[in-house]
């Protein structure tokens, strides 16, 4: 009996130690699940990248990184052709972190693929029309104009978002942009 009450005593003892010394830390997981989906991604294995996405997300929702997760779920939602929810997430993106440029990139491609570049044209038309300030407006009437190969009226977009005094960020990227479409 009392060798069956120090085998216990003993087990209770280790589970102790060994419940003190792990820590989680969501954080770090979310951006391991992410590279795992990158990884899947780059194999062409679009539901498992889809699941680690969704994952990281999950493990993390409300830290700056998420954005990027989002993005490449979107990202992987365009490979597959499901652009609602490619739109769903590249928004959440930009929603989260908008200064990135390939966000909306990316959003614009979705647009391309559910063929709505058009219609969001004439949308984004109307508003810069109303709104001149707007220059994330005229940023996405760019990136559509350049999709559309439009190079004119992209670099005119692009022209009138730099005048507006936008992010650095995105004022950077859009002036690359600028430099490969007139070479």
């Amino acid at each position: 009996m009392i060798k069956l009450f120090k085998i216990f005593l003993c087990f209770i003892l280790f589970l102790s130690i060994q419940s003190s010394t792990f820590f989680i830390n969501p954080a770090e997981n979310a951006v391991e699940h992410n590279n795992y989906g990158l990884f899947y991604l780059k194999l062409h294995d679009y539901p498992a990248a889809i699941q680690e996405f969704k994952i990281a997300i999950a493990l993390s929702p409300n830290a700056a990184s998420t954005a990027s997760f989002y993005n490449n779920l979107g990202q992987a939602y365009l490979q597959i052709h499901y652009y609602n929810w490619a739109v769903s997430c590249f928004n959440m993106a930009i929603s989260k972190s908008p200064n990135f440029l390939e966000y909306y990139s990316n959003l614009v491609k979705a647009y391309k693929g559910k063929k709505l570049l058009g219609r969001l044209a004439k949308r984004y038309t109307r508003h810069v029309q109303r709104d001149k300030s707007d220059y994330i407006g005229w940023l996405m009437l760019g990136l559509i104009y350049k999709e559309q190969n439009k190079k004119k009226e992209a670099l005119d977009c692009f022209k009138e978002f730099k005048k507006q005094g936008p992010d650095e960020l995105l004022e950077a990227a859009v002036d690359n942009i600028v430099q490969n479409m007139q070479q």
